[in-house]
């Protein structure tokens, strides 16, 4: 690793990494596996020469941050790569609105993780048709689902701030959960047709559980007549109610649009 100067809390390191692929560590080529582990001559590591350099100025300087890298040179034994470090404690990166983002905790060793450049492009990431099913992909493509359906729910609409007023007004409850659970179902987006209610109310106490949905849906008669299509009731007294947590109710699984 050899260093050289630059701005103010930046660093640049210049890295070589040796060039070719390597053959598998076996005595005479025998393997002993099955066919699809018989190759010796022929194997690639999954992350350019590039990300490696990365990785190893990133491993020797721990406190620094790596911010992108590039190529500089090569020769016939190896590939030369410069790389940018910040020092995420310098006075004039953390007063900069610019590269204050990389001074976070949760940028630490980007290079390990494949947030840079030259990481990414080995993970399979990217957008349209079947991305989703990459490794990486994956994740990424449920955690945007996840959070668009959450995002969905925590926004109460009309119907869900009438159920929260009648619920109020008509049980004077200590505890009150509502849940709008549509984006489990297959209806449209912004739709208030399935909910799901926790209540706990002293007016309960004493009666059974039939009894207390009852109550419930008597309250509720206009929704339920209206614009809500399912409606999940936990009727609590307050001599039974420990803190529990209600469970999400099941997702669609098909149908046509209610």
């Amino acid at each position: 690793l050899f260093v050289k100067g630059f701005l103010s809390g930046y660093v640049i390191y210049r890295v070589r990494v040796r060039r070719g692929n390597r053959k598998r560590p076996v005595t005479k080529g025998q393997t002993y596996g099955k066919p699809k582990t018989h190759g010796v001559n022929e194997l690639k590591f999954a992350r350019s020469k590039q990300a490696i350099a990365e990785d190893r100025a990133g491993r020797r300087l721990g406190s620094l941050r790596v911010l992108n890298s590039y190529w500089v040179g090569e020769d016939s034994t190896y590939k030369f790569y410069e790389v940018i470090l910040i020092d995420p404690f310098h006075k004039a990166i953390r007063r900069n609105p610019d590269t204050q983002w990389i001074t976070k905790p949760v940028q630490k060793h980007r290079e390990l993780r494949g947030l840079t450049s030259a990481g990414k492009k080995s993970r399979g990431l990217g957008k349209g048709w079947r991305y989703s099913a990459t490794r990486g992909g994956e994740f990424s493509y449920m955690l945007r689902a996840w959070r668009a359906m959450s995002s969905a729910a925590a926004v109460e609409g009309p119907v869900a701030k009438s159920i929260r007023k009648k619920l109020t007004e008509t049980f004077a409850p200590s505890h009150l959960e509502i849940e709008c659970e549509s984006h489990l179902h297959k209806v449209g987006r912004g739709a208030e047709k399935h909910f799901r209610v926790q209540i706990v109310s002293e007016k309960f106490e004493g009666c059974p559980v039939i009894q207390r949905h009852r109550m419930v849906n008597t309250c509720l008669a206009e929704e339920l007549a209206g614009p809500v299509h399912a409606l999940r009731i936990d009727a609590i007294p307050p001599s039974k109610w420990v803190g529990q947590k209600t469970h999400p109710s099941p997702a669609c699984r098909g149908g046509a649009d209610l």
